[in-house]
């Protein structure tokens, strides 16, 4: 177990650029940081994994972007309204619409730049579409509820010509 831990500490001095000793004693400070210090340190060791490791970074950010973007929940109430959980990972709703065909893929253009791609609707998903006026959209960030808004049902007659992919 120490040798895994030896070596552990080794890579991360490494990757970091920083002697073993140096590493211990972040190592160290961190597990004696009282909780709300941790999310400083959190983001001093990003800071300097974003300033001396660049490319990966950007390839971190963008695959969890990515990853969040895919992350999202339909969910119905028992009246058939429709509720669209998404990440806040967008600009300010500006005229939101959420675009769909009837098959299993719609389109929630947020503002005029953010558009989210939404497939694998189920079909009891579709046919309460087709029953409501607009959706409600809840964005949340870090668990939390920031932003909720409402976003008008368009059908149109193929969605695909719309997007990308």
């Amino acid at each position: 177990m120490k040798n895994e831990i030896d070596e552990t500490i080794k890579g991360l001095a490494l990757l970091n650029k920083v002697s073993e000793e140096e590493m211990r004693a972040m190592i160290e400070a961190f597990r004696k940081s009282p909780d709300d210090d941790i999310e400083d340190l959190t983001g001093l060791y990003m800071e300097e994994f974003r300033k001396t490791h660049p490319e990966e970074m950007q390839k971190l950010i963008s695959d969890l972007i990515d990853e969040m973007r895919n992350d999202y929940s339909i969910m119905q109430n028992d009246k058939g309204e429709i509720t669209l959980i998404i990440h806040s990972l967008y600009d300010e709703p500006q005229n939101p619409r959420f675009v769909y065909d009837g098959s299993d893929t719609a389109l929630l253009f947020i503002n005029l730049f953010s558009t989210l791609l939404i497939k694998n609707i189920n079909a009891e998903t579709i046919e309460a579409l087709d029953k409501n006026e607009e959706i409600s959209v809840v964005e949340v960030l870090c668990g939390k509820t920031a932003r909720q808004y409402k976003a008008e049902l368009r059908k149109v007659k193929d969605v695909k010509p719309l997007y990308i992919g």
